[in-house]
């Protein structure tokens, strides 16, 4: 994708990347452009390490909404969220033109109970894992 393009991801939200810093992106409703100013004005330098992911999760009308970018050494062929034990659910990934070394993610759950454990998992083409995030929602 282009930098600054907002790419819609359903639910009324849109995702742009931005090319200034690494690993910076924003997610929300309608016309990014403000956002994406904003963002620009404070980007810098590496937000995640080699072999992070970031997560965070957001209620949306039907549910919930998990996005977070990563950085790896491979670009990952999936990625994949998983709430405590159950059903691991894949994750849309969007990346910069080039090679990048980073990209974002989002998935639509339709709920994580409170204190619940998201699994974040990057995976290589060959199914080894390239990355891996395990984080608690808030309370």
């Amino acid at each position: 994708m282009r930098p600054y393009e907002q790419v819609p991801i359903g639910h009324g939200l849109r995702m742009a990347l931005l090319p200034e810093g690494r690993q910076n992106y924003v997610v929300g409703q309608g016309d990014l452009t403000r956002p994406i100013e904003l963002a620009r004005a404070h980007a810098g330098g590496d937000s995640l390490a080699v072999d992070g992911i970031s997560a965070g999760t957001n209620t949306v009308a039907r549910g919930v909404v998990c996005t977070g970018a990563f950085r790896t050494r491979t670009a990952p062929a999936r990625l994949v969220i998983q709430v405590g034990n159950g059903t691991p659910h894949e994750a849309r990934m969007l990346v910069l033109r080039g090679d990048p070394g980073w990209g974002t993610y989002h998935a639509f759950l339709d709920g994580v109970p409170q204190d619940a454990t998201l699994t974040v998992t990057a995976l290589a083409p060959d199914g080894h894992v390239l990355a891996r995030l395990r984080t608690e929602t808030p309370r």
